[in-house]
């Protein structure tokens, strides 16, 4: 018998020496080519990068066998929320999809760090007013969170009503006091997380992506949110190290949405007036704001901007106030009719579309049938003109055979008579193209 590796190096085949890797196979081959057969066994390899990333392509993606994108809802510098349909139960969700990075940044990613909070949230226990988490998972170096999808947030609307304001501030306080009361701060709320909920009826905190703790260790950095609704003691930190509650923190920058809400301005990132509104504000900030509000409502937020910290009420002492105690028959029917007003203004702005759509279409419509009524016009008054003019040519033709046979005073006369019909011919023909012009500008600008 003849060795194996020799057999298999005449054969073309990489010998295998290492033990672990298959004494069975190194069987297998010699057994093939002591046959006689044709081998077809190729050693194994390490693969190499390719090879890899064919591999990582070659798995199924989650995200595209099991939703079906329906439209783009929002975008951040590092993700973009999609509202997209289960392809399973078919329900609708709302689903952040960071951008392409390296797992290890992906593990401290704030789309993590959200995803951890809320699954923390939730597990303990539940409430109305906390966006509500559902999923998580990583693939293709990016971060997915499912949530649930809401309809709109706070920029939807250009102007609020007091008794909407009202249930606004009654909701967001109530999520926030369910969240102080875990120990965890929100650190970046503002309008646009900010979410109201058709379904439910209800608005919703959102974007967790800064929350933390509420305690601070020794000397540590505070990553705080949009600078127009940030607390004026988050720089008196980072400047000086002096204590801070983030808590309230939370409720100064929900006391600048409110304010902004109800001013109907955006609320300014830095000069003059972004400092005098951390020096306090009273009722003449609110004055030529279109709608009158009560001395109650502008009380409150008065209290929640406050400078001072210590002199800032806490989620729980504002609900106790009976300006914000709503019966709960009424609050229901407060946002129903809010629902309503949402809707009635979404049809009116879809059947003022649907108007300008049809009006659009029948005046292209009319236009193109003046075009078609136009060309069929100028053809066959080009027909007619050459019509006119062959006619034209036979009579000249017969008038000169018979002028070789008149006196000088008749021939004289013909052409004056024939001066007469070319000059006739020319009038209309110049009054005609003048007009044929005019219709065609007026076309193109219409």
């Amino acid at each position: 018998m003849s060795d194996p590796k020799q057999r298999a190096m005449r054969l073309n085949i990489n010998p295998i020496e290492t033990i672990h890797q298959g004494a069975q196979i190194l069987k297998k081959l010699a057994f093939n080519i002591n046959s006689g057969g044709s081998s077809t066994f190729r050693a194994f390899s390490a693969p190499n990068a390719d090879q890899n990333n064919r591999m990582q392509l070659e798995i199924p993606s989650q995200y595209n066998t099991m939703y079906e994108e329906i439209a783009k809802i929002g975008q951040g510098n590092f993700a973009i929320v999609f509202k997209c349909r289960n392809i399973l139960d078919q329900s609708i969700y709302a689903i952040k999809k960071t951008k392409a990075q390296p797992k290890q940044n992906l593990k401290n990613s704030d789309a993590r760090q959200e995803a951890c909070i809320l699954a923390k949230l939730f597990s303990q226990s539940d409430t109305k007013h906390i966006v509500q988490y559902y999923n998580c998972w990583i693939e293709q170096n990016q971060f997915f969170l499912v949530m649930e999808y809401c309809d709109y947030n706070l920029k939807h609307q250009q102007q609020y009503q007091e008794w909407e304001v009202k249930i606004i501030l009654k909701h967001i306080l109530e999520g926030l006091r369910f969240l102080h009361n875990k120990n965890l701060v929100h650190m970046d709320i503002k309008p646009e997380n900010i979410l109201f909920k058709k379904k439910d009826l209800s608005y919703k905190l959102a974007d967790f992506g800064l929350s933390r703790l509420q305690f601070l260790q020794e000397e540590e950095d505070i990553r705080d949110g949009d600078q127009r609704y940030t607390a004026p003691e988050i720089m008196e930190y980072m400047n000086f190290g002096t204590p801070i509650d983030l808590q309230k923190v939370d409720i100064f920058a929900l006391g600048c949405t409110i304010f902004e809400l109800m001013i109907q301005e955006e609320l300014p990132k830095s000069d003059n007036q972004y400092h005098e509104l951390r020096r306090g504000i009273n009722k003449r900030h609110f004055k030529d704001v279109g709608i009158l509000y009560s001395d109650s409502l502008i009380d409150i937020v008065c209290q929640m901007m406050t400078p001072k910290q210590e002199n800032r009420p806490t989620a729980d002492q504002l609900l106790q106030n009976p300006y914000l105690f709503v019966p709960q028959e009424n609050e229901l029917k407060f946002l129903e009719e809010s629902n309503n007003l949402m809707f009635q203004e979404d049809e009116r702005k879809k059947k003022l579309l649907e108007n300008e759509k049809k009006r659009r279409k029948s005046i292209g419509s009319c236009l193109e049938l003046k075009g078609k009524y136009e060309a069929q016009k100028y053809l066959q008054n080009f027909i007619n003109r050459k019509r006119f003019d062959s006619d034209q040519q036979l009579r000249t033709s017969r008038i000169n055979c018979f002028s070789s046979n008149l006196p000088n005073e008749q021939l004289n006369n013909i052409k004056i008579l024939k001066s007469s019909e070319d000059s006739y011919e020319q009038y209309h023909h110049s009054k005609y193209q003048n007009r044929f012009e005019n219709k065609n500008s007026r076309n193109k600008s219409a």
